[in-house]
């Protein structure tokens, strides 16, 4: 009430909840940016925050990727259910290690990319140790091969910004890729003969 020399006027307003609205509005926000099976960053989202990234005082800026290795493997002969548990146990392990340092993103079936923002190369082979760490915790708990998980990881780093981002992402797909081929045969026939038993 508004009180006017002794008089009292009424001021009419509607009152209306929004919160039902925002919260619609922000799982609607949140599903634009995440990935729907694991929570983790869609590539969408991945690419918008490297753009922001790229700046110099994000220096240095290393870069995470990684692969499950044996998921096609594993849908093929369990079904993609099975499948879909192992890469989504793979980004909660990930996620957990990441936390707050950098942004996980799922960026391919079995694939996903890290940037990790003012890291260093010492800094990210650190990341990825406590990564590879975590996947061998995990699978000491898991008694059949076919639940364990198994990642091949690669990394690289942004000293220089005359360096393209892109080629940084490009170094840490190669380093992974080099690794996978090292650990490709004795992962997948151990995995077979997991199968077959």
């Amino acid at each position: 009430p508004h009180f006017e020399m002794g008089r009292a006027s009424v001021i009419e307003g509607i009152i209306v909840d929004i919160s039902e609205l925002k919260e619609r509005e922000n799982k609607i926000l949140y599903m634009s940016e995440h990935d729907y099976l694991t929570g983790a960053l869609n590539r969408r989202r991945f690419e918008e925050i490297k753009c922001d990234m790229d700046h110099e005082e994000q220096l240095p800026l290393s870069v995470i990727m990684g692969d499950i290795n044996g998921i096609r493997v594993i849908n093929d002969a369990f079904g993609h259910q099975e499948g879909d548990q192992m890469i989504r146990q793979a980004a909660q392990l990930m996620m957990s290690v990441i936390r707050d340092r950098g942004y996980v993103a799922r960026t391919g079936g079995g694939e996903f990319s890290v940037l990790l923002p003012k890291t260093d190369n010492q800094s990210a082979a650190k990341v990825v140790s406590e990564l590879n760490e975590a996947i061998k915790l995990h699978n000491l708990k898991q008694t059949n091969l076919t639940k364990q998980l198994s990642i091949t990881l690669g990394y690289g780093t942004r000293t220089d910004f005359a360096k393209n981002i892109k080629d940084v992402m490009v170094d840490a797909e190669a380093h992974m890729f080099k690794l996978k081929l090292i650990q490709r045969k004795s992962y997948r026939s151990s995995l077979i003969s997991s199968i077959m038993a």
